[in-house]
This record gives structure tokens, sequence and C-alpha cells, in this order.
């Protein structure tokens, strides 16, 4: 399976009452955001940040590697290093 949006990869491991973006103590005054532009708009956060699509090798294989030219390389936004059961580094298309 190739994803192609990182986000809808993201979205499959919240709940439907489980916000991605918890903001506050969970025992004091907190709010839950479920996008990202709701926590830039109402917290005037992230506002120089982009989002980009992102496409890995095989998703349900762990295999992370990106293509050459993939933004998050650009971006200087991918990880470098190992990890252990994990393809990481770039690909050819």
């Amino acid at each position: 399976m190739n994803v192609t949006n990182w986000w809808a990869a993201i979205s499959n491991f919240t709940g439907p009452d489980q916000g991605l973006f918890n903001w506050g103590a969970t025992w004091q005054k907190h709010k839950k955001y479920r996008w990202l532009d709701d926590v830039r708009t109402e917290l005037n956060l992230e506002q120089g940040s982009k989002l980009m699509e992102i496409t890995f090798k095989d998703f349900s294989g762990l295999d992370f590697r990106v293509p050459a030219n993939s933004p998050a390389i650009k971006m200087h936004c991918y990880p470098e290093g190992e990890v252990p059961g994990v393809k990481l580094g770039t690909y050819h298309q």
C-alpha cells in the first residue's frame, strides 16, 4: 500500500473523540484539536509551517523511504539514522 497523504495515515491512529493536538493539562482547562488549521487559527501557532504531501515506498511494510526529490528531504525534516525494523532513506522512481 502506498500512502500518498501522510495526514490520512496519521489520522488513522486517532479515534473519533480523540484530538490529534491536545493543548493544556488534562486536569485543567484543555482542548483537543482535530486539525492543524484549527491550532494555527485559534492559538496563533505554526504560522510559518508548511504542510506537504509525502509518499512512502511501502507504508504497511514499514518501508518509509521517500523519493529523492521529496519535500521532506528538501525541507530537511526527514529522520536520519537507523530505526530497528524500519527502512529509511530515499529511492529513485
